[in-house]
């Protein structure tokens, strides 16, 4: 039987198309895995820089915690008064009182007004209240003194921290009034007036953010 010698071609055709189909699906497999190295290595170079980059920041927050903890160390030193007398006399009258004096502290502010924190617990009868302490506070030390807002509401059995300031020679009231733009109810600029420790305020005000109510909330943060 004579063969065909198109049958042979159309043979020898397909055999190439499928050898060369097999060899695409090869180099197709290959560009993946080439890819897939390709991507995880980019993955690996984004995650290493923000790794990095989150070193940095850590780092460069850590040296600035550390700054301000030092000068912060070194003023509250430089306030600190060293008065061992009157620390003294304080622990015995208060152990009159049924209350243990373990440390206290007195420190310098502004106009020569002081600062007392003083670690404190009771070892019999009931204890004071932070108030009476005050008053306790003022008549043997001859100041005026004043129980910080952060105090527990007496002495307990348990340790506890205790700062009382003087009372400041002033006192100040303050007032505001404010219109917005064209008459409008809502204004762009507002204010904060704080009380800090130590009898300190504080005045801020928010300006130049606009008018209306968008101005407003920008300003209110």
């Amino acid at each position: 039987m004579e063969v065909n010698p198109y049958v042979i071609q159309i043979e020898h055709t397909c055999k190439a198309l499928r050898l060369f189909s097999g060899l695409l699906g090869s180099l197709e497999e290959m560009e993946t895995d080439e890819y897939q190295r390709v991507s995880d290595r980019r993955k690996d170079e984004v995650w290493n820089r923000r790794l990095n980059e989150c070193r940095r920041t850590c780092a460069g927050s850590m040296e600035y915690m550390a700054d301000v903890l030092s000068s912060s160390a070194l003023e509250a030193g430089r306030n600190l008064i060293q008065d061992n007398k009157t620390g003294k006399v304080l622990g015995r009258m208060l152990k009159k009182m049924g209350i243990q004096l373990e440390s206290i502290q007195i420190r310098l502010l502004a106009h020569d007004r002081i600062s007392l924190e003083l670690f404190l617990k009771c070892v019999r009868g009931d204890g004071i209240p932070t108030r009476e302490l005050g008053i306790f506070l003022s008549r043997e030390l001859g100041r005026q003194m004043i129980s910080d807002s952060d105090n527990p509401p007496g002495i307990g059995s348990t340790l506890q921290r205790f700062c009382y300031y003087e009372k400041p020679r002033f006192h100040t009231t303050y007032g505001i009034a404010r219109i917005g733009k064209d008459c409008d109810t809502a204004t762009g600029d507002n204010f904060s007036f704080l009380n800090l420790k130590n009898g300190w305020q504080m005045a801020a005000v928010s300006d130049g953010m606009g008018s209306g109510e968008t101005a407003a909330k920008e300003s209110e943060r």
